[in-house]
């Protein structure tokens, strides 16, 4: 790859990434390192390099202080900019990082136990957390058996700054575990060192520098994405902006804005997202919107779908965006991040392929629109320190180009393996060609190569295998997306399960507005085009609620565990067949009770709109009628201004009713609330009091009765 035309690496010649922050901090002390943007529009929050700098080092004298040195600190953090200044306190001081998932009062049954699996595995002693989340979290934290220290970072004195001591670090130093969930297995800490970041960092800065350069995130700093992003403002002294995830998927709009308010230029994000603003950024909007100092918009995390780019660009195209600021790239936490990415300016590449051959492993070129085919997005060449390789599975022979076998990768940025874990690591990191050369990471991703491109076409788990031929499971998912618009995007898992003595084609599909479908017949609609497009019957069709289909928290489906909760029976459906359908959960006609005033009408007439249901009750709760915390976002955003009160997030799943709500709105604008946010950390407060008194068992049955308030294209 020619990286001649970038710029050197800042980081080049250094030991450690700590010193590239000090000397970022030395030479540009006044200059706005990171802006973060707060949930209300036209309010936000900065740091200059000088503060940043200082606070971390005010953190790493706390942590050396508590002789955590070497030791692993769990990070746990609301979006903002407390997480950037602890994460690099945690360098400072020498003390491994451990991001992890923040939980949140609406899920945190379903969070903790992870929270402990990576408390547990890491060995973590110290718990790092700003006052904000503590308020309501620390007893929860504390339930974290190994926590034994709860920092909020916050509040730690800024004079103990020059009580630091730089520690001794080297490229070999450990800096972060990176806890991956993956799309097909249990989650592992990758062990990243200061070697890693600065190749990784080093790579990316050679790719897509310049002068000018202005990032742009909204995406979680616990994920290897967000993470890097995150760490790469400050490496490639570029200003930095921010918004919550929540922000982001509540109105999309928001990010797209930030390439004109903070002459923004770079910015990242999985295909789902791109696919996102699509679907809800509105032609009125699009109206206003300039995205021509947009240069590099890059496509990862996930599979990229040509379709995605052609619409975007469609859709915003108008607005000043441009199809060659796309950047397919190619990556993954156990190699830092990136892996390949596409040439700044250089149009984006695809191939369409003849599906029989790719399902014997080979790739034949056809023509676009071809009968079945199928048109994959070339994700750049390798780093210019990596290496890419086609590997069969099987034989660990090397495969030439346009043969399709699992990708195998070399080089600086491969992480040394998994914390903890000799035998995964020796299984994943350890591998050799049948040549005996390597030792190669195995990605367990499929794909093949074109002249140092690479494509990605499935994960190796994943493949289907129906008469001995191979169908991967995308494909498949794609095809029922087409079938109609309900079906959601990103939203199905296909999959082969054993029942009935034999292993069946299943497939798991997010539907909206299931009471306006027949839903035998939409089945039957579903498995005749699977039929006719992939020639293999789907013998099991599950529709569940939308935001249920298991994934990262980058968005990748998790088809192993959707299996797994298959053939559980914890599925959140809505509806099955396997011969015989099930019934679609609805209130019963008994329990409806209509509207009693003018608040409750009004409700009604907006919940009916929102869920796609003929008939609402005000004792119906919102949940059950198949609602979701990505709509609950966007209800309480329609609310507010239609009743003219304040109508925070968590209001409206502590009032999941019609009358519920109702009750709070009228009692606002009587001014009888008193204020929001008080009421809501006290009836939170007398929630988690009541919660220590349960057992286990007790207090997760309590909190599985709240939904959750994440995007549901971000569950893990």
């Amino acid at each position: 790859m020619n990286s001649v035309q970038y710029a050197e690496s800042p980081s080049a010649t250094a030991a450690n990434l700590c010193e590239v922050y000090r000397r970022r901090a030395n030479e540009q002390p006044n200059d706005v390192a990171y802006t973060f943007l707060l949930e209300d529009e036209g309010d936000i929050v900065q740091r200059t390099y000088a503060e940043i700098d200082c606070e971390a080092r005010a953190i790493a004298a706390q942590l050396q202080q508590l002789g955590l040195q070497g030791q692993r600190a769990l990070l746990v953090y609301d979006p903002g900019l407390a997480f950037t200044a602890a994460l690099v306190g945690c360098f400072y001081a020498g003390v491994i990082a451990v991001p992890a998932y923040p939980p949140d009062p609406m899920r945190s049954h379903r969070i903790l136990p992870r929270l402990q699996s990576i408390v547990t595995d890491s060995q973590s002693t110290v718990l790092l957390s700003s006052t904000g989340l503590l308020e309501w979290a620390e007893q929860l934290f504390r339930r974290l058996a190994g926590i034994e220290t709860v920092v909020a970072t916050n509040e730690v004195s800024l004079e103990l700054a020059d009580q630091w001591t730089p520690a001794p670090t080297d490229r070999d130093s450990v800096a972060l575990l990176q806890y991956t969930s993956g799309s097909t297995g249990t989650p592992r800490g990758v062990v990243i060192d200061h070697g890693n970041l600065i190749s990784n960092l080093s790579s990316i800065h050679e790719l897509l520098h310049r002068e000018n350069n202005v990032i742009c995130s909204w995406l979680p700093p616990y994920h290897d994405m967000g993470l890097i992003g995150n760490l790469l403002g400050w490496h490639s002294a570029r200003h930095t902006v921010l918004m919550s995830p929540l922000s982001f998927f509540a109105r999309p709009i928001r990010w797209l804005r930030t390439f004109a308010e903070f002459d923004a230029n770079c910015s990242a994000a999985p295909d789902f997202a791109y696919d996102h603003c699509i679907q809800k950024v509105s032609a009125e909007e699009r109206k206003n919107l300039d995205l021509s100092n947009w240069e590099v918009a890059i496509n990862g995390a996930e599979m990229i779908r040509p379709e995605t780019l052609d619409r975007f660009v469609e859709a915003f195209g108008p607005c000043g965006f441009k199809r060659e600021a796309f950047y397919p790239s190619y990556g993954m936490a156990e190699s830092t991040l990136m892996v390949s990415c596409g040439l700044r300016g250089s149009a984006v590449v695809t191939k369409t392929v003849d599906l029989a051959s790719l399902s014997e492993h080979h790739v034949v070129e056809v023509s676009p629109g071809a009968e079945n085919s199928r048109a994959f997005v070339g994700c750049g060449q390798a780093v210019r320190t990596g290496k890419v390789l086609i590997v069969d599975p099987e034989t660990c022979q090397r495969l030439p180009d346009g043969e399709v076998g699992e990708i195998w990768l070399a080089g600086p940025s491969v992480a040394r393996g998994y914390w903890n874990n000799p035998p995964a690591t020796e299984e994943r990191f350890r591998a050799f060609t049948a040549d005996d050369q390597g030792p190669y990471l195995r990605t367990g991703d499929l794909g093949f190569l074109d002249r140092g491109e690479v494509y990605i076409t499935g994960r190796l788990k994943d493949v289907i295998i129906v008469w001995g031929r191979n169908h991967y499971p995308q494909d498949i998912e794609q095809t029922v997306e087409r079938v109609h618009p309900d079906l959601k995007p990103y939203g199905s898992a296909v999959f082969s399960a054993e029942l009935g003595g034999r292993e069946r084609v299943v497939l798991v599909q997010e539907l909206r507005r299931p009471q306006k479908h027949d839903l035998p017949k939409l089945m039957e609609e579903i498995r005749n085009e699977v039929a006719a497009e992939h020639q293999i019957p789907l013998d099991a069709i599950v529709f569940v609620k939308l935001g249920t289909v298991p994934k990262t928290s980058s968005g990748k489906i998790q088809r192993s565990i959707a299996r797994e909760e298959f053939l559980a029976g914890v599925l959140d459906e809505v509806a099955r067949w396997e011969g015989d359908l099930q019934p679609v959960r609805a209130p019963k006609p008994e329990e409806y009770v209509a509207p009693r005033n003018a608040t409750e009408q009004a409700l009604t007439e907006i919940w009916r709109e929102a869920l796609g249901v003929e008939r609402v009750g005000i004792h119906d709760n919102f949940f059950d009628l198949g609602g979701h915390s990505l709509l609950a976002t966007q209800l309480a955003t329609r609310m507010a201004p239609r009743f003219e009160v304040e109508m925070p997030l968590r209001d409206l799943f502590e009032r999941p009713t019609i009358a519920q709500l109702a009750e709070y709105i009228d009692q606002a604008k009587k001014g009888t609330n008193g204020h929001a946010e008080s009421v809501d950390k006290d009836d939170l407060a007398a929630m988690l009091k009541r919660l220590e008194t349960m057992s286990d068992q007790e207090a997760a049955e309590q909190l599985a009765k709240i939904d959750p308030i994440v995007p549901p294209d971000h569950r893990d």
